[in-house]
């Protein structure tokens, strides 16, 4: 035992954390194809500016993190509150100097294991020269980060140093603490991993349609669609591996297991599984909490997002299904009402629940079907799924 998390508990933690962080990162490469390919140099200069807005962002959520509000703020304060997944998967972090001048070093640059594999080595060193920046000047108006050129072979070492002088006292580097001792740390460490990749997807969508207007939606529309389609593949094959049906039994199984939790989203009221339905209330999302950060302009990019995410993965998951909501939080609803259903998997009993009908209680074993009111959806166990 690690702290007061078992050491299988501690191993299922981790592998979650790293689904969620690719997530981050397979999301960054539809971003930057779609946008070199549709809009050229113009293009990725405005991805620059997105990608620095967006570590703008974070460095002020981080500034205005209780936790740094309670012991101060300098460059060690930033690290043992850092807001994604990316130090906690780095392995061993090396920390040299004080917290006024704190060098970090890392055997590889975090998101190169992803990217790198799919040439995506451009996009790796766009995002981390601008997000660093960004999150440097959004954290204190006095800090300033320093590093090499961001190595885009996979395997280099990589050093980042953060200079922050003023009033502050200074203080030794100490070693960070292990995020995966504490699920409550984990948790939200999971959350806000999840939610920044609609931070990133809002700066840069900004950037992109205020510069290229339609033609720079429909690059956002195809990145947000092709993210969702990469997505509902891994799942498919996923699935169809262990040799189960790709229907939305296997589909919330495959999901459930990403997540040991069920933290990441809150799911309550009305859950209905089948093959052929998937009906669920989401009444806590990371991704909405950070799009409301800017209004109604912050809602209308998310749901570009939400659309286009959603298509892609669902109707790649199973050519045919139909992708519905009955209220969305990017529309301005307090929660996500998700009805998605595969019509030749639908069952006769089934047909009125497609047209809008109440849930009703499950009559029939025979056919399979669940509906509870809980914290989160059915297990695999409960549903029958292998």
């Amino acid at each position: 035992m690690t702290g007061g998390v078992r050491k299988p508990e501690r191993e299922a933690l981790i592998a979650s954390l790293s689904t969620l962080a690719e997530y981050q990162w397979m999301f960054l490469r539809n971003l930057y194809v779609e946008i070199a390919d549709r809009l050229g140099t113009s293009g990725i200069a405005a991805l620059e500016r997105g990608l620095w807005r967006y570590g703008f962002y974070r460095g002020e959520s981080l500034r205005n993190d209780p936790r740094i509000l309670a012991t101060g703020r300098d460059c060690l304060a930033l690290l043992e509150c850092w807001d994604g997944a990316e130090l906690a998967l780095a392995g061993p972090v090396g920390l040299g100097g004080t917290s006024t001048d704190l060098t970090v070093e890392l055997r590889s640059v975090p998101g190169s294991e992803y990217l790198i594999a799919r040439g995506g080595g451009d996009a790796l060193r766009l995002h981390w020269e601008n997000v660093l920046r960004g999150i440097a000047a959004g954290f204190d108006e006095e800090m300033s980060v320093e590093f090499d050129t961001v190595p885009t072979d996979g395997t280099s070492p990589w050093s980042v140093t953060f200079h922050l002088h003023g009033t502050i006292s200074d203080r030794p580097a100490v070693p960070l603490s292990d995020p995966f001792d504490d699920p409550a740390r984990y948790i939200r460490l999971a959350r806000r991993t999840t939610g920044l990749i609609a931070a990133v997807e809002m700066y840069v969508a900004r950037e992109i349609i205020h510069t290229f207007d339609a033609s720079g939606e429909e690059a956002i529309r195809q990145a947000c669609f092709g993210y969702g389609v990469e997505r509902g593949v891994e799942l498919r094959e996923r699935v169809t591996a262990r040799g189960d049906p790709a229907d939305f039994v296997s589909l919330r199984s495959a999901v459930d297991a990403r997540d040991p939790m069920s933290a990441v989203f809150g799911i309550g009221g009305e859950v209905y599984s089948s093959p052929g339905l998937d009906f669920y209330d989401c009444t806590y999302c990371p991704l909405a909490e950070v799009w409301a950060k800017e209004g109604s302009e912050g809602l209308a990019l998310g749901y570009i997002f939400d659309m286009e995410l959603h298509r892609g993965l669902i109707e790649t998951y199973h050519p045919g299904a139909i992708v519905k909501w009955d209220a969305l939080k990017t529309r301005g609803d307090s929660l996500c009402r998700f009805r998605f259903f595969i019509p030749e998997l639908v069952t006769d009993d089934e047909q009125a629940l497609v047209a809008g009908a109440p849930l009703p209680t499950p009559r029939s074993e025979r056919i399979n079907l669940r509906l509870s009111r809980s914290s989160g959806p059915p297990s695999a166990t409960d549903l029958g799924a292998r």
